[in-house]
C-alpha cells in the first residue's frame, strides 16, 4: 500500500520543509497547481504524484473545470513527471448548497 501526502502548495510554511523532504509519494489538487503548474510540478519530478481534478472545490467555489484545459494538463504534466497519476473530472449535480433536481441528476 502507498500513503501519499496531499498539499494545496499555496507556498506557505509547509512547502519548503515538503521539497526537502524524503517524502515521495504526494496528492494534489489540480485547482492548486493550475495557475503554475510547471513551475511546481518540476519541483516533485522524482516523486509519485496523484493528480486530482478538483471538482467538488470547484463545485463548492462555484465554479467550473473545463475538461479540455484539464486533459491538456495531464498530457503535459506527463511530460515532467515520470510517475504520476490523475483523478477523472467528475461533474456533480445541480449548485453547492442545495439539493439537484431529477433533471440535473
Amino acid at each position: 500500500m502507498r500513503l501519499h501526502l496531499a498539499d494545496n502548495l499555496s507556498r506557505g510554511i509547509y512547502y519548503e520543509k515538503l521539497i526537502k523532504s524524503d517524502y515521495h509519494n504526494l496528492l494534489f489538487s489540480y485547482l492548486g497547481v493550475a495557475s503554475d503548474w510547471e513551475n511546481i510540478l518540476k519541483s516533485y519530478h522524482n516523486c509519485n504524484v496523484i493528480i486530482d481534478s478538483g471538482a467538488y472545490s470547484a463545485w463548492t467555489q462555484k465554479t467550473k473545470i473545463s475538461r479540455n484545459a484539464y486533459l491538456n494538463f495531464c498530457k503535459s504534466a506527463r511530460k515532467i513527471i515520470k510517475n504520476i497519476y490523475f483523478v477523472n473530472l467528475d461533474v456533480i449535480p445541480g449548485d453547492y448548497g442545495r439539493k439537484p433536481t431529477k433533471d440535473e441528476i
